[in-house]
């Protein structure tokens, strides 16, 4: 992995860690990081 790469995938962690919402990194491969994020309904109702 490169210098580069190390960078960008710090940066994206630093912004994925000010997420409100719950999230799983599923996978990386090839440049790509596939994160999932759980948008729960329940807690949308709860402030309505």
């Amino acid at each position: 992995m490169s210098n580069a790469q190390v960078e960008n995938l710090e940066e994206f962690l630093t912004w994925l860690k000010t997420c409100p919402n719950h999230y799983t990194i599923s996978s990386m491969q090839g440049g790509f990081v596939h994160a999932k994020f759980l948008i729960s309904v329940e807690k949308k109702r709860e402030e309505q």
